[in-house]
């Protein structure tokens, strides 16, 4: 089986709405299901004496104490991006069991190409064009040098866990007048490009905000393509239109009517099926994803 990235779901109607018109939904880092995802800290009572504009505002129109500020700007800042989640790990039962309804539901996988392509229509949109090209034989498609100048407003990655949580007192201090900006206005990643020192300091803010993790969540094995809020209207998510995935794998548990639904969704796609069993060879227990052949499939769909 080729190497994929894999985004596993529950079955409802915006999953299945979704996977047939080609969205993918990217979501507000604020919230995730780890309160403490993309989380830095830093000596509040420090920092606070250096910026009266910034944190003396947040201060006097709220009621937080040193103790809460710390999160309400990480969160602050952390509204600012959009993130699309994948997994490196199909046959892991635990990611089943949390992200697809214990095994009920289903999974998507990405190919590399398709993730640059996804990553690639995103980079031009940031930018604010919503120009879809495709070359002459209907295949998506762009023509890179136009948009290279905004590599950095999407960037795909693997996460990185740590023990520790990354203090970031001397970071902000050394670009305090950015770091005001950013509590006030949102981070500006246009900006990055531009400015060395500036983009040194955006660059680990979101290299620790959002592609670094606690290490007890090692298991999920993410990879995470991150965006900048283009459209700034508040909704804790961004459908993107984009390309079709490259497979479907559908769970152990899956009731039959919803498998002839995703099935004839793939099929007509022309995706290549799988569907998860168990794997008894082994002294630990792991899912292992089995193509499909079409007399399976057409005997799923009931097609003689």
């Amino acid at each position: 089986m080729d190497e994929m990235y894999y985004r596993l779901r529950p079955i409802n109607e915006h999953t299945l709405e979704s996977f047939l018109f080609d969205i993918i939904s990217a979501t507000r880092q604020t919230n995730f299901n780890d309160p403490y995802d993309g989380y830095i800290t830093f000596d509040v009572s420090k920092i606070k004496k250096l910026i009266p504009l910034g944190l003396n505002s947040i201060e006097l129109n709220t009621n937080l104490n040193d103790a809460n500020i710390n999160k309400f700007i990480v969160d602050r800042i952390k509204s600012n991006f959009f993130v699309l989640s994948f997994t490196k790990k199909i046959d892991n039962q635990v990611m089943w069991a949390h992200y697809a309804d214990n095994g009920k539901g289903f999974a998507l996988g990405y190919s590399q190409s398709t993730i640059d392509d996804i990553k690639t229509w995103v980079q031009f949109r940031s930018h604010g064009s919503a120009l879809k090209l495709y070359d002459k034989n209907g295949n998506f498609d762009f023509i890179d040098d136009s948009i290279k100048w905004y590599s950095e407003l999407a960037q795909f990655k693997e996460v990185k866990y740590c023990e520790e949580t990354i203090n970031f007192t001397d970071l902000i201090e050394q670009n305090i007048e950015y770091f005001d900006e950013c509590i006030i206005n949102g981070i500006n990643l246009a900006l990055e490009i531009n400015e060395h020192r500036e983009g040194s300091f955006y660059k680990t803010l979101i290299q620790h905000g959002i592609f670094t993790k606690d290490k007890r969540w090692e298991y999920e094995s993410e990879y995470r393509l991150f965006m900048r809020d283009y459209i700034k209207n508040g909704n804790s998510y961004l459908n993107l239109l984009v390309h079709k995935p490259d497979a479907l794998f559908i769970g152990e548990f899956t009731p039959l009517v919803y498998k002839k639904i995703l099935v004839k969704f793939a099929n007509d796609k022309g995706l290549k099926i799988y569907t998860m069993i168990t794997d008894t060879s082994l002294s630990i227990n792991k899912l292992k994803p089995i193509l499909m052949d079409q007399i399976t499939i057409d005997k799923i769909l009931d097609i003689k």
